[in-house]
């Protein structure tokens, strides 16, 4: 249904991106507008690296924090078969966990960032292995009562990663590969990418701050971990993305071009993918996505309140509005160069309301 697009106004959102690589925000990156399961406009802009080979619409980029949607749709796998209730404390399913603080915390606490752990720690600094993170991580103490605040934090997440694994007795790297990668016709998404020379390139690291990095993970907790965590660590390509946020629709049942079938989750469970979860009073959270009420969604000023979206902070963004059957991705390396490169903020909102003016 190309035809309810303004074509124009897709190419001015290409426009943007391509100033942003003149500009240095990245030397890389690939736009992609779907709607109606459908893509409309798919394009990539400037090289993998400062005088490296061209991008395409092939090239993988360090996802960084868009593996956190990946982690909580296998978390939502295990609600589906019975194994897990958002609503019950971790140490319900970690049982050492009893005397922590952590233990008391609800799965979907921490599945919504409302668990009362700091944001961030300087594990790579202290652990070299999930199990000395997870020590780390269960005797630091809570910034906040659980439930009582929003506070956006890896730590859950590396939490809700390790869980899935001890339950499943299979690794994450695997379970991607087979419960996502599989439905949905992934081909190059996933942890440890093995074509190189696919990936645009990352740098200025915190634990490696002279170092340009390809296909290895730029995030310096995941990097310590192995390269495989539920908070960072997988790459992929923009249309594999687009097919996870197509799968979250409503109208994911019908056939595409994103994969073999995208009904990933039942019904009940993508909504819960897609929906807030928390109190308007604290913010706005799914399962795994940020939501309206969330200063974090780069929704920009013209999609609905319905939209849904992530980050990573290594330049990616995926955002969907269910109620126009659209999809929004723009992946960027902007952490290659130096500097805290606050633009690719601007660059996801301005184009997100470019491209939501397109919609007819």
């Amino acid at each position: 249904m190309k035809d309810d697009m303004n074509f124009a106004r897709l190419e001015r959102a290409g426009i943007l991106v391509q100033q942003a690589v003149s500009d240095r925000v990245c030397t890389a990156a690939v736009l992609l507008v779907g709607r109606h399961h459908e893509v409309i406009y798919e394009q990539a802009f400037g090289k993998t690296e400062e005088n490296g080979t061209a991008a395409t619409v092939e090239t993988l980029f360090d996802l960084a924090s868009l593996t956190k949607p990946v982690t909580a749709a296998l978390l939502m796998m295990l609600v589906e078969h019975g194994i897990v209730s958002l609503s019950r404390p971790f140490s319900d399913y970690w049982p050492e966990m009893d005397k922590t603080e952590v233990g008391r915390i609800t799965i979907r606490q921490l599945a919504t960032h409302t668990s009362g752990l700091p944001s961030w720690l300087p594990l790579y600094q202290k652990a070299n292995c999930l199990t000395g993170a997870i020590d780390i991580i269960a005797n630091e103490p809570l910034e906040r009562e659980p439930g009582s605040g929003y506070n956006y934090s890896d730590l859950g997440y590396i939490l809700l990663g390790a869980l899935i694994q001890q339950l499943t007795g299979e690794s994450l790297d695997r379970l991607v590969k087979q419960k996502m990668g599989e439905p949905l016709d992934w081909k190059y998404t996933g942890y440890h990418p093995a074509i190189v020379n696919l990936i645009a390139a990352t740098g200025n690291c915190n634990a490696r701050p002279d170092e340009k990095l390809r296909g290895i993970v730029h995030d310096a907790n995941c990097w310590a971990l192995g390269g495989v965590t539920g908070h960072a660590g997988l790459f992929g390509t923009a249309r594999e993305m687009a097919a996870l946020a197509f799968s979250l629709l409503p109208s994911s049942e019908q056939p595409t071009p994103f994969g073999q079938r995208l009904n990933l989750l039942s019904p009940a469970a993508a909504k819960i993918c897609r929906e807030s979860q928390i109190p308007a009073s604290i913010g706005g959270h799914s399962i795994g996505w940020f939501t309206a009420d969330n200063d974090m969604l780069p929704a920009g000023d013209l999609m609905s309140r319905s939209a849904f979206g992530h980050t990573g902070f290594t330049g990616t963004m995926i955002v969907a509005d269910p109620g126009r059957e659209l999809v929004l991705v723009l992946l960027t390396n902007r952490v290659y160069y130096p500097g805290d490169n606050h633009a690719v903020s601007l660059l996801r909102r301005h184009v997100a309301n470019v491209v939501s003016s397109a919609c007819r």
